[in-house]
């Protein structure tokens, strides 16, 4: 049921078709590409559930995809460990999917 909002009129149901429309998981099913997703366990900017089930809809299409989750870390890693983690797992995907040749 369309909503008056003093200049324009908000219709709910509009908004969730078009919002899903953007929404990449419902477009999984088209995504071949190898996938990285890492993110922090109590990262509220971006949060990690986008990317658990994206992890989740690529694992179940055979897509190959990998899933890290940071413990107790938000948008930025403040863990010194977790930084170095992040960037070797970055440059070893990057070596094994981006290199010359393949």
């Amino acid at each position: 049921m369309p909503i008056w909002l003093g200049r324009e009129i908000y219709c709910p149901e509009r908004e969730f078709v078009a919002s899903r429309k953007k929404q990449i998981l419902f477009q999984a099913d088209g995504i071949r590409t190898p996938t990285l997703f890492m993110g922090g366990e109590k990262d509220f900017n971006v949060p990690i559930i986008g990317g658990e089930q994206m992890y989740q809809a690529l694992k179940s299409l055979g897509v190959e995809t990998q899933l890290v989750i940071y413990p107790a870390q938000f948008h930025g890693l403040t863990i010194p460990i977790y930084q170095r983690d992040r960037l070797e797992r970055y440059l070893a995907w990057y070596d094994k999917h981006l290199k010359e040749g393949k």
